[in-house]
């Protein structure tokens, strides 16, 4: 997954935005590092070295040319 992110950012991909399973916003941020230890964090729970809290999560990738008003996801 991180190829691939580090892919869609030299394309012009550079704001993320992540959604738990159910939907809900839980931040943005224009950092891989940051969806990096989101990844680690679900790979701990799938490997059970800790407490299941969500299941999985989505990420919204938004290009440099596109706008987005975060308060419409809501």
């Amino acid at each position: 997954y991180l190829k691939l992110f580090n892919t869609l950012n030299s394309l012009g991909y550079y704001r993320y935005v992540v959604l738990d399973n159910f939907g809900d916003i839980m931040l943005q941020t224009s950092e891989i590092k940051i969806i990096k230890q989101l990844l680690e964090y679900i790979e701990r729970q799938n490997n059970k070295e800790s407490t299941r809290t969500i299941y999985y999560f989505d990420i919204l990738d938004i290009n440099k040319n596109d706008t987005l008003n975060i308060d419409d996801l809501s």
